[in-house]
């Protein structure tokens, strides 16, 4: 009751309700069968710091029926308090990651237009690949990779710019892709981090990639999982 009251003084409309049962599978339930768009979790007070959240938290992230926003308690980092607040939104080139993140842009209802947006696309090779194959070969793969990222950050602004955003850079990187966009949302000081829930490697629609389920687990700030 309390919680309701501070939100509804920020203009929103609240419904209670209390269930028993398992507590990630009722949370997921009953964003079933109200048919909601967005559940929002915490990390929890079990949580061991902030760079892992509660099982009932990790649970639903994994395997909502919807997009699920994390939250992480306010960082005391003075360099972000002091700094414009950004989204850092991680894409890895597939069609189901944009659709996601489009769709996931329309639930903020214009909140976001006036952040600044870092797009971020990782190209990656496979440790295994590459200590396989020859070291020219390995430069050509990631020559190849590199230019595809461009192409599909270029695309992914573009969907950007048709929604109303006009302040967006995009970064390019080489390397682990969950080590590397959890390690820029803490150099852009990013205080939201947006991904898509299905990788390239995801197995069924509703579970998340691997990429994804490292970053939700370890990203330092409120961490967006989305789904188309």
């Amino acid at each position: 009751e309390e919680l309701a009251k501070r939100i509804e003084a920020n203009g929103a409309k609240v419904k209670v309700e209390i269930v028993t049962g398992p507590a990630a599978y009722m949370i997921e339930q009953a964003a079933l069968d109200e048919k909601k768009d967005l559940i929002v979790v915490s990390t929890g007070p079990r949580a061991d710091g902030q760079f892992t959240f509660g099982s009932t938290s990790a649970h639903v992230a994994r395997h909502s029926p919807c997009s699920t926003l994390v939250l992480r308690k306010s960082q005391t980092n003075s360099t972000r308090q002091d700094s414009d607040p950004s989204v850092l939104m991680a894409i890895d080139g597939s069609e189901h990651c944009l659709q996601a993140i489009e769709s996931a842009i329309k639930k903020f209802n214009g909140k976001i237009l006036n952040k600044k947006i870092n797009l971020i696309y990782v190209a990656n090779i496979s440790p295994m690949v590459a200590a396989v194959t020859p070291r020219g070969f390995v430069v050509a793969m990631e020559e190849n990779l590199m230019m595809e990222g461009e192409v599909h950050l270029a695309t992914a602004k573009k969907i950007l710019a048709d929604h109303g955003f006009t302040n967006v850079d995009i970064i390019l990187k080489t390397g682990s892709p969950a080590h590397e966009i959890i390690k820029t949302a803490e150099e852009t000081k990013a205080d939201l981090l947006v991904v898509g829930a299905q990788g390239k490697g995801a197995i069924k629609h509703f579970l998340l990639g691997e990429v994804a389920n490292k970053i939700v687990t370890h990203a330092p700030v409120a961490t967006l999982v989305a789904r188309a």
